[in-house]
């Protein structure tokens, strides 16, 4: 919900990126270009190849977040996994 999107916000503040670029395989469309992870908050956030608003992914594990890292595929692994924990527009 975008309240617990803004309480997270203000009890971490923004989420620093830290991997860039992100893994695609689709170089010519790639879905993320970027992340970021703050092992506070547990907030993963998501820079997108289409230039839309970031994301921020809440109470992700850091295994997660390694995880996201290794993934061949950032998009699938986001429609995988990262989708079925709390998130909103960053």
């Amino acid at each position: 919900s975008s309240a617990l999107a803004e309480a997270q916000y203000r009890i971490g503040g923004p989420v620093e990126i830290s991997y860039f670029p992100t893994k695609t395989i689709n170089p010519d469309d790639p879905r993320t270009v970027a992340g970021g992870y703050d092992e506070n908050t547990q907030t993963l956030r998501i820079e997108w190849g289409d230039g839309g608003q970031a994301y921020q992914y809440y109470n992700v594990p850091a295994q997660v977040w390694l995880q996201f890292q290794r993934a061949s595929s950032p998009g699938r692994f986001i429609n995988s996994t990262l989708n079925f924990y709390s998130y909103g527009p960053a």
